[in-house]
């Protein structure tokens, strides 16, 4: 950074500013007017959309990867069975989902 002028570093010095502070600075800060090009956050619509997303791959893991590793461990008759019963497990999983979530929602007044 260059050298300010002998003038300039005294004024600074003299109001305790530093050297390469020459006002505009303060200037451009005071004038800024906040930005309000962003819509405001809805958390709870993120949060619902996470906890959506979570359910979701609860699932997928259940039953896609469970139904693989049985297949892989026991073979494709037993996979069969698996898979069905897995399903039956995402679904008590899904319906007890759907009745929280329906709780959060209408308990939101």
């Amino acid at each position: 950074m260059p050298a300010a002028p002998v003038a300039l570093r005294r004024r600074n010095a003299a109001v305790g500013a530093p050297w390469y502070n020459d006002g505009r600075l303060a200037l451009r800060f005071a004038l800024a007017k906040p930005s309000n090009s962003r819509p405001p956050t809805d958390y709870r619509a993120d949060r619902r959309k996470n906890d959506r997303d979570l359910a979701l791959a609860v699932v997928f893991f259940l039953v896609g990867v469970g139904g693989a590793l049985i297949a892989l461990i026991y073979g494709g008759g037993a996979a069969i069975l698996g898979v069905v019963c897995l399903l039956g497990g995402a679904g008590v999983f899904g319906l007890l989902w759907l009745i929280l979530a329906l709780m959060g929602r209408w308990s939101k007044d």
